[in-house]
This record gives C-alpha cells, sequence and structure tokens, in this order.
C-alpha cells in the first residue's frame, strides 16, 4: 500500500458510501470500477463485501421497523440462486474481460434509469411478474461476481416499493444477507488476508461515518435527486473502465 492509493480508496469510499446512505443500493456500484483498477478485482471485491455489510447494518439500525419482509424473502432467496452462478463464473472468466463487461453494463443500466425518470415512473403493468423475477435471478449473478448487483435489484424495487424508507432498509437488508454469504466462501478461499483485511480496517471508520451522513441526509433532501447522482456517478465509472 503506499499514500496515494490509501488516499484515493478512502476517498472513493467516502462518497460512494454517502450515496449508499441515501440511496441503501448505489456504494459499491460506484466504488467498484475505481478500486478494482487501483488495486484489482478480486481484492476490490472482498474489500467492498465488508465494507458494505458495515454500510448497510448501519442502514438498518436506523430503519429497522420499515423492513418488508415478505419482500425480502423474495428477493433473497431469488438472488441467492444466480449468486451461485456469478461466484462460479468468476473463477474461470478473465478478470479484464469481466471489468470491461462491467463497465459496459453499469453505463447501460445508469442510462436506463436516466430515462426513465425523465419519462417518468414505469408502469407496473409493464414489468409481467416472470421478468422481474428473472432480474433477480441476473442480480444475484451480477452480485456473486461483482458483488453489486443493486443496478438490477432497483429495477424490480421501483415497482414494488412506493415508500423510500422501505426501499432503502429492505434493499440494504437484501445485501447484508447475500453479502453474509458471499464472505463465508471468501474466508475459506483465504481473500481476507493481509492487503484486503489491511484495507478493510482503514476504510471502517470512513465507511461508517458517511453511511451515517448519508441517512441523515436523506431525509431533508430528494431522493430523485441523488438517484440522478448516483446514475450520472456510474456513468462516469463506467466510462473510465471501457475507454
Amino acid at each position: 500500500m503506499n499514500s496515494l492509493e490509501i488516499i484515493l480508496i478512502l476517498t472513493v469510499i467516502f462518497v460512494s458510501h454517502v450515496i449508499q446512505g441515501i440511496t441503501g443500493f448505489a456504494g459499491t456500484l460506484i466504488a467498484m470500477p475505481w478500486i478494482a483498477m487501483l488495486i484489482g478485482i478480486e481484492e476490490a471485491r472482498g474489500i467492498l463485501n465488508l465494507i458494505t455489510i458495515l454500510s448497510c447494518i448501519t442502514i438498518a439500525v436506523t430503519s429497522f421497523r420499515n423492513i418488508c419482509w415478505r419482500e425480502l424473502l423474495k428477493i433473497s432467496v431469488l438472488m441467492s440462486v444466480g449468486l451461485c452462478f456469478g461466484l462460479q463464473l468468476i473463477k474461470v472468466l478473465d478478470s479484464q474481460m469481466l471489468l470491461s463487461i462491467y463497465g459496459i453494463f453499469i453505463i447501460c443500466v445508469a442510462i436506463r434509469g436516466l430515462v426513465i425518470m425523465k419519462m417518468g415512473q414505469e408502469k407496473s403493468n409493464e414489468k409481467s411478474s416472470w421478468y422481474l423475477y428473472l432480474v433477480l435471478v441476473l442480480a444475484g449473478v451480477i452480485h456473486g461476481m461483482y458483488v453489486s448487483g443493486g443496478a438490477l435489484v432497483i429495477i424490480y424495487a421501483t415497482t414494488k416499493f412506493k415508500d423510500k424508507e422501505v426501499f432503502r432498509v429492505t434493499v440494504a437488508m437484501i445485501w447484508i444477507i447475500l453479502n453474509s454469504i458471499i464472505a463465508v466462501g471468501d474466508f475459506y478461499r483465504g481473500v481476507y488476508e493481509g492487503v484486503v483485511i489491511n484495507y478493510v480496517i482503514i476504510c471502517a471508520i470512513p465507511c461508517l461515518l458517511a453511511t451515517y451522513l448519508g441517512v441523515k441526509l436523506q431525509k431533508y433532501l430528494s431522493i430523485k435527486m441523488f438517484l440522478v447522482l448516483s446514475y450520472i456517478l456510474l456513468i462516469i465509472s463506467g466510462l473510465t473502465i471501457v475507454v
């Protein structure tokens, strides 16, 4: 580790997890491309997996009674199916190719989100149940590969959750469950050694402070404004990888 690398990673963690505290989903999506470029995709996955658990626990503790348990169970089960496939895919595919695919993926999802916000909320009858369930399985695949399936989860969540608090805390609980599953596997594979665990320790306090700040900000600021900000940051992150 060098000083510049540490400063850059801490900055990315802080900014991304302020957004995470506000929206409940965008932290890893924003942080992953930058940290993966700095220290590698495997190390970035390990760091952000544990950091996201800490961040989401902060969100869950502050809004526990707003969790929608029925949807939480449904989303967790379907994403877990995809998660198994994602964890296997990342073992056999080239990491540089994965980064390029990931960059294009998050750009497409971000542009889609901005277009939908511009045109207005999607009509619920445009999304059949099978489509939404498939989205959740694919979100699990992406989460297993990059620990950042939120881009697809929000396609489902925005059609099901009409309350901002329910949206945030339920999505946060999903990441606690799925990231904990990934963490167990990573622990046995020896991921949490050396540079990864050192960065987790260094980033823990900034992550918690940023998430708490985001939780406070979301009470006073429009969630729409910060969703737009999240999408713009995602596009920038994706372009950084692809270009």
